[in-house]
């Protein structure tokens, strides 16, 4: 079987789309080396960006990397009125040369794939294979109000693509594959449930000097402080968890307990600063910035609770994370996160601060709770791995093509 996947995106994604992408792809290229692997590294798309993985990882003898380097014109955008007028004349032909370029590229680049993985990045179907697409979740269709236009132009693509296209469907949670059945009208045997899975490096970490040394250099002490690990931007509620710790903070209850957010910029992040000055708590919430991967163990082991109130997630990987380094989680009710939690997690509805604060509240004062949670938590995210969900994808492809194990 020739397998071809576009790995463009592991220079464009971010955050946990890329965590999935290159962990499956890792693992994918040696569970089954019978396979042979075609990677596409479509070059006028990514165009300068760096990649954001190690690709030596993926340099296996069935592994070969496709480096497209197809010229991709441009029109002038400034000039006379002459050149304005032409351009408006010639932009509809000269897209069209371009994209039947672009076709007849990639339909030779990839000839003779019995299967080719689209992406974020390139969604192509080729001829004489069965091509198949991940979908992450359906945010931008269902809550367009946290998306710039921009992505959700994108995703209605990738949607469409998807749809009408796309022999298969892969989603990464069960709640992701009902979305796309219930507003898309997706037949469901049409879409595969494969779930993400946990590196090996979160673990509960015995030396308590190595993670008090990591955490120390964030400005808190292990064990004094509430952790929240995501992008700044409004699906992930972090206003309303911060409106809960102020809560905790009148009542007496936090004493001296920092809430730590870790994670970069995402967009309309500017609400939650202005809330944080709002509330008094700019010497009590500690904004992280972007937190590299080597140090997020120990800043999870370190923390007394982790908290992911988010309002929708497709998958919910930090959730899982956490679980793994031994961390009593408080997560929502909503989407996918019961599937990922089961019952190793409090779960709270992420719109009700009270409810939100109540429930810190009681972790926080039970010891016994957090180590019940603690030994659930453990167990939960044993049921994840990444080879599964690379052999489940390679399952995938074989009933695409007609074969058995």
């Amino acid at each position: 079987m020739r397998i071809g996947l576009d790995i463009t995106a592991l220079y464009i994604n971010r955050a946990g789309i890329l965590t999935y992408s290159y962990n499956v792809l890792k693992r994918l290229v040696i569970s089954e080396p019978r396979a042979q692997y075609l990677l596409l590294d479509y070059v006028p798309v990514r165009r300068n960006l760096p990649c954001s993985v190690d690709l030596r990882d993926l340099c296996e003898p069935n592994v070969q990397i496709i480096g497209g380097r197809l010229p991709w014109f441009c029109l002038p955008q400034q000039g006379t009125n002459v050149v304005y007028h032409w351009n408006r004349l010639a932009l509809w032909p000269w897209a069209h040369w371009q994209e039947m370029r672009r076709v007849a590229y990639l339909q030779a680049a990839l000839e003779g794939v019995d299967v080719f993985h689209s992406s974020d990045v390139v969604q192509f179907a080729v001829a004489g294979a069965r091509n198949i697409i991940t979908i992450w979740d359906l945010t931008p269709l269902l809550f367009p109000e946290w998306h710039t236009p921009v992505v959700i132009r994108l995703h209605q693509v990738k949607l469409n693509f998807a749809k009408h296209q796309a022999d298969h469907i892969i989603a990464i949670s069960s709640n992701t594959k009902q979305d796309l059945v219930a507003h898309l009208s997706i037949p469901p045997d049409k879409i595969s449930v494969v779930y993400g899975g946990v590196d090996e490096c979160y673990r509960p970490i015995e030396n308590l000097a190595t993670v008090s040394h990591v955490v120390s250099r964030y400005g808190v002490e292990s064990g004094r402080y509430l952790l929240h690990v995501s992008t700044l931007e409004p699906r992930k509620n972090q206003i309303r968890l911060v409106e809960a710790f102020h809560l905790l903070s009148q009542r007496g209850v936090t004493c001296g307990l920092k809430l730590v957010l870790a994670g970069g910029k995402g967009w309309l992040y500017e609400n939650l600063f202005r809330r944080v000055e709002e509330l008094g708590l700019t010497e009590d919430v500690i904004f992280t910035g972007v937190v590299p991967d080597e140090d997020l163990p120990a800043l999870m082991n370190g923390a007394l609770l982790f908290v992911y109130p988010s309002l929708y997630e497709g998958f919910g990987l930090p959730v899982l994370e956490a679980m793994a380094c031994g961390v009593p989680v408080i997560t929502s009710n909503v989407s996918s996160l019961p599937e990922v939690a089961g019952d190793a997690a409090l779960l709270v509805d992420p719109y009700d601060v009270e409810g939100l604060a109540g429930v810190m509240q009681s972790l926080i004062e039970s010891e016994k709770a957090r180590a019940d949670l603690r030994n659930k938590g453990l167990a939960q995210a044993a049921r994840f791995s990444w080879e599964r969900a690379a052999w489940e994808t390679v399952r995938v492809y074989q009933a695409l093509c007609g074969q058995t194990e």
